[in-house]
């Protein structure tokens, strides 16, 4: 920087300096050829009135022995010209000797009624020459021109000692300026040097280093600004580490897996518990290397397709873990491994002890049932028919509840397999319309289907479709005293909605969030009396989600409740 300023300074002090040596000579040089030109103007108009007199005498030999002796008394070149140029006398030459002068600049001007000047070499005397005319003019005719000369010898002359001498100071003053702009460019680069110096040391990890600068000016300032910025950024540092360091024992002690990676796939971190899944060796591949399972794969094109966060089971060695994988603001994935193979195991567990039971169930809740016909057959007795007809009930209410139970863990098996057919799904809402209108008309209700034109056909497996649209309408009726149902479809974007509506006692606000888990009921003295079981609407969840859908409930107590469901067309 020192150089750069100094540099700088010098082409500015030189350029300057030129420039004034140049405006110098110019100017002098003008002063002296104006003072030059006054001069002989003045000169010139002395001798005016003689040569008036002369010319309009015609005494031609007088004109020139007058202007031989006033020349050398005046020190200067004088001539004489008449108006058609001819040069009549002339103070160094003989006059017989001279050319025309009439195309001469100064002598056109005075022809003119000016004063001519000019500056030119001369021919006849062999050097620059500065030439004033004047007219020579009696009673308003012009008789000729008085010229009057001086060589610019002298001009020079005294010019060229001036310009020695001028450069000569400005030389001395550039030296001193040079000296002078050095001192204080060092003064102001040594502390901007010394921040670079400093700048370059917390580059290179010496955060404690500061700048020492006792100045009060503008540099001193920033240099304490530096110094304060400098210490602010070493605290921040320091927090910034311990945070880090604890950032990095937490990802490290973490149970579940860690796994970040660049957008393009590459592994940039993976924690100690992924290190058990993968190996030590994962950092610095891409992801395809390390995980090769499609479900994994499969997870991060959503990801990347969605930019949403996503999730999904993967199975590793014989675990299953469950993947959270988000994407950050810098484009960088992050998926998280939670270890699910326990919780899957009492899942499974779960599923076939239920299934089981449930097969175990239905043999003798037959026979139960079996038998309280066969007694209902054999006595007329009506306070024991009374009781059979409650055991009869219950029995049928067990026998619904394990056929729910187990078409229930039939949907929650993931190795489940849809017949999905080509299906129009008016088709199946009639048929089962027609399977609950005499239910619904014995309680006074009317059943109403509503159909939007064009309806797309749907993949979709037939028999769970239709246990789906029963469940829906049977709850409506189940929960509809008085008024109608009324099942609409139509065609919505990518999807085919369905709706089933009713004018029941409706949901209450807090209990909608819950009506889809397994035996959560809202009305339990009338699901009872209905024999309820508690599981359609899971069945119905389960169903939709088999088939990529969603389901939405919108209901107002004492006015009824709507289910959507939204099923995708392709």
């Amino acid at each position: 920087m020192f150089r750069k300023l100094l540099v700088e300074h010098f082409i500015i002090i030189t350029i300057t300096v030129t420039l004034i040596l140049f405006v110098s000579f110019t100017e002098i040089r003008h002063h002296y050829i104006d003072t030059l030109t006054s001069t002989l103007t003045e000169k010139a108009n002395i001798l005016a009135p003689t040569v008036t007199s002369m010319l309009h005498e015609h005494d031609i030999d007088r004109i020139d022995s007058f202007v031989d002796s006033m020349g050398e008394l005046a020190n200067i070149r004088i001539t004489v010209v008449d108006t058609a140029g001819v040069v009549l006398g002339d103070s160094e030459k003989d006059p017989r000797m001279m050319e025309n002068h009439r195309n001469r600049p100064e002598i056109m001007a005075a022809y003119a009624g000016r004063i001519g000047t000019s500056i030119r070499y001369s021919t006849t005397l062999k050097q620059h020459m500065l030439y004033v005319a004047i007219p020579i003019v009696k009673d308003g005719h012009l008789l000729g021109v008085l010229r009057t000369s001086m060589s610019l010898h002298r001009i020079d002359y005294l010019l060229g000692r001036l310009r020695s001498k001028i450069l000569r100071y400005s030389i001395i003053m550039l030296l001193i300026m040079v000296i002078i702009t050095t001192y204080f460019t060092k003064r102001v680069s040594a502390p901007i040097r010394e921040m670079l110096n400093v700048v370059h040391e917390m580059s290179s990890g010496n955060l404690s280093a500061r700048i020492h600068s006792s100045s009060k000016d503008e540099i001193g300032r920033l240099a304490n600004a530096f110094n304060h910025m400098a210490t602010e950024m070493e605290r921040m540092f320091h927090e910034i580490t311990v945070e880090r360091e604890k950032l990095h024992t937490i990802i490290a002690n973490l149970h579940e897996g860690l796994l970040v990676m660049r957008q393009t796939g590459t592994i940039i971190l993976v924690n100690n518990s992924l290190k058990n899944i993968v190996g030590n060796t994962a950092v610095g591949k891409f992801y395809w290397q390390v995980l090769r399972y499609p479900d994994f794969m499969k997870l991060i094109e959503q990801l990347l397709q969605s930019k949403q966060p996503t999730h999904s089971e993967v199975v590793i060695n014989d675990k299953t873990y469950l993947c959270s994988a988000t994407m950050t603001p810098t484009h960088d994935i992050i998926v998280v491994f939670h270890d699910i193979t326990e919780m899957k195991q009492l899942e499974r567990m779960k599923r076939d002890f239920v299934v089981n039971v449930s097969h175990e169930l239905r043999t003798p809740l037959t026979a139960i049932k079996g038998f309280v016909e066969t007694i209902e057959e054999m006595t007329n007795d009506t306070q024991i028919q009374h009781y059979l007809q409650i055991i009869k009930r219950h029995t049928d209410r067990m026998i619904n509840i394990v056929a729910d139970l187990l078409t229930l863990a039939k949907l929650e098996d993931k190795t489940i397999q849809l017949d999905k057919q080509k299906i129009y799904l008016p088709d199946i809402a009639s048929d089962v319309i027609k399977i609950f209108t005499p239910n619904a008309q014995r309680k006074g209700l009317t059943i109403e289907m509503k159909l939007h034109e064009p309806i797309p056909e749907i993949e979709a497996d037939p028999s769970l479709l239709e246990q789906l649209i029963i469940n829906l309408i049977d709850n409506a009726i189940k929960y509809t005293d008085e008024g109608k149902v009324v099942l609409e479809i139509s065609h919505n974007d990518n999807f085919v909605k369905l709706t089933v509506k009713d004018t029941g006692i409706g949901i209450p606000a807090e209990h909608i969030n819950r009506i889809f888990e397994r035996f959560y009921v809202v009305d339990k003295s009338r699901s009872k009396r209905h024999g309820g079981t508690g599981l359609g609407l899971s069945i119905v969840k389960h169903i939709v989600l088999l088939h990529n859908g969603k389901i939405d409930v919108k209901s107002t107590p004492g006015k009824g409740s709507t289910f959507t469901v939204y099923l995708p067309t392709s």
